[in-house]
């Protein structure tokens, strides 16, 4: 496990600067540099937090071409200073009726608060041509596209998540590998789906980092 998580950061929050940061921060081989969260012993981050919350961004925004923050368990108020900051905000969602359905809620819950929907991208893991549930529908309802299908490849990804190694490393012509290409071409502004369109392209605790973005 980690040795030094989002907790400690908080509890030293009058020693931060960019080399405190990087004390405390997790190297990967590939170079990915990941703040972890807190511990099942450590208290989650709350609204008392959102000034250190700041700062931490504010940060990493200074020193770190790209940011990517999880933000699929920060209370309201942290959530929405997350979404404020964000260039492009992805919602991640599995092809079932209660994630779709919350997926709904949520971007109807952007829209009425006047939020920047241009940002989303609604992004559908394990995907597969078996599917029970037509995620067309849900465009359909939602008023909104599904930018990005990741294909269904249960046994690549539990291997990644055993031995450490990134996907495409494992296996770079699978359509997983090419589909995980195609988000990080989208966050970098290199791809036609960086800009939602009517029509869908076919074909994953804080911080880390995919430029000031967003993944739920």
């Amino acid at each position: 496990g980690a040795k030094y998580t989002f907790h400690d950061i908080l509890a030293n929050n009058s020693l931060l600067d960019v080399s405190f940061l990087e004390g405390v921060m997790l190297e990967h081989p590939s170079g990915v540099k990941v703040i972890a969260a807190p511990s099942q012993e450590q208290p989650a981050p709350d609204s008392s937090h959102l000034h250190a919350l700041k700062s931490i961004l504010g940060i990493l925004k200074q020193n770190y071409q790209y940011v990517v923050v999880d933000a699929s368990h920060l209370e309201p108020a942290l959530l929405q200073y997350i979404l404020s900051e964000s260039d492009i905000v992805f919602l991640v969602g599995s092809p079932d009726v209660v994630s779709l359905k919350g997926l709904l809620i949520f971007i109807n819950k952007l829209r009425s608060s006047h939020y920047d929907t241009a940002k989303v991208k609604v992004v559908i893991n394990r995907d597969h041509s078996k599917n029970q549930i037509d995620s067309k529908e849900f465009e359909k309802m939602a008023k909104f596209p599904i930018s990005y299908r990741l294909p269904n490849n249960f046994q690549l990804c539990i291997e990644a998540v055993n031995t450490g190694r990134p996907i495409f490393e494992l296996q770079d012509k699978s359509g997983l590998a090419k589909m995980i290409n195609d988000l990080a071409d989208a966050v970098r502004g290199d791809s036609p789906a960086a800009s939602n369109s009517s029509t869908p392209v076919s074909g994953g605790g804080p911080l880390d980092v995919l430029k000031k973005g967003l993944f739920r």
